[in-house]
């Protein structure tokens, strides 16, 4: 176990420490008959993270178990309070409801025909929130791989039947935040969950997208009610009141304004690059013109529009016609045809 090397754990009768990083911290359980989980709960992925993770200007000093909901065999949610103090000595909030990470996929169907650009929701019965109709994007719980895209791939054939390869898989939270993070946190101030986020584009005939609507999926075995929802890509912003959802949706729509991810929606093969560098690159389409390549900073761009002399400061607008690139006030481009998305 490479991940247990800074988590050590020991037990002596009915007392239990726990070492985080290389200090023995005391560990006592609220429910004795919680005891005999103690193994597998040092094993557990989540905890283990979370110790290796915890940043040095934590200082805990003991550590009180007060549930655990075992899945079958398997560690499931545990909760835990903990004495914990900043370098000064200040007490800091300190209850956590432990569930580790999950995945949620945003998928970007392109319309054959029109080129319209749809999303997939999952709606489903969510008792915690009360909502026996809940409206989300396909998601699901990390296992102990930490296959973040595998975990991804596979959700997204249960939940919705399309089967994705991991490689096509856009990981929209490497792409913000690199390894910053681990991904999204929807409620950091009392569950370490977070949130890894990917993009899946496709494209799909009109019929074949109107069969998904409605349909039903989902694993029974595992309590799942699932039924599928189609619409378009710019109603989700309120089609949904789900983080998974509204995170991806501003994370997506951020790189495409900084033109790391196409606006049209398709993936690579259609012939464009990605744009990791945050920097503008040449590309082409069949059904489109040519964009510029500099290596000025996106930031200073603002487009101006020859016809009616529109200025857009600080994000980048696709417009029709000619249209030449101002930077800094002075002219630094040409006039160019530009590429409509």
């Amino acid at each position: 176990f490479d991940h247990l090397l800074r988590v050590q754990a020991v037990a002596m009768s009915s007392q239990f420490a726990i070492k985080i990083q290389g200090k023995e911290v005391p560990l006592s359980f609220r429910h004795a008959e919680d005891e005999q989980h103690f193994d597998k709960f040092k094993e557990m992925k989540a905890f283990v993270d979370w110790c290796n993770g915890l940043d040095k200007e934590f200082l805990v000093k003991n550590i009180t178990v007060q549930s655990i909901d075992m899945f079958g065999k398997r560690m499931g949610f545990v909760k835990f309070k903990a004495e914990v103090t900043d370098p000064h000595g200040n007490s800091l909030p300190n209850v956590v409801f432990m569930r580790g990470g999950a995945v949620g996929m945003m998928i970007l169907i392109v319309c054959e025909e029109d080129r319209k650009q749809y999303t997939v929701l999952t709606v489903q019965p969510r008792f915690p929130a009360g909502k026996f109709n809940f409206p989300e994007l396909p998601a699901g719980m990390l296992d102990d791989s930490g296959d973040f895209a595998g975990v991804a791939a596979k959700e997204l054939k249960e939940e919705t039947g399309i089967i994705v390869k991991t490689k096509d898989l856009v990981d929209l939270t490497e792409m913000a935040f690199g390894s910053s993070y681990q991904g999204v946190y929807p409620s950091a101030g009392g569950c370490d969950e977070f949130l890894r986020l990917f993009l899946y584009r496709m494209r799909m005939p009109k019929e074949e997208i109107n069969r998904l609507q409605g349909k039903c999926t989902g694993v029974l075995s595992e309590g799942e009610q699932i039924k599928l929802k189609i619409i378009s890509i710019n109603e989700l912003w309120r089609a949904a009141p789900d983080v998974k959802a509204l995170s991806a949706l501003c994370i997506y729509e951020n790189l495409v304004a900084r033109r790391e991810l196409p606006a049209d929606g398709l993936p690579p093969a259609v012939g464009r690059r990605e744009n990791p560098s945050g920097q503008f690159r040449e590309t082409r389409d069949q059904s489109a013109g040519y964009a510029c390549e500099t290596s000025a900073v996106r930031r200073t761009f603002k487009w101006e529009r020859i016809e009616n002399k529109d200025y857009d400061y600080g994000s980048i607008r696709w417009m029709r016609g000619r249209t030449r690139l101002v930077v800094g006030g002075g002219y630094s481009g040409e006039l160019f045809p530009i590429t409509v998305l």
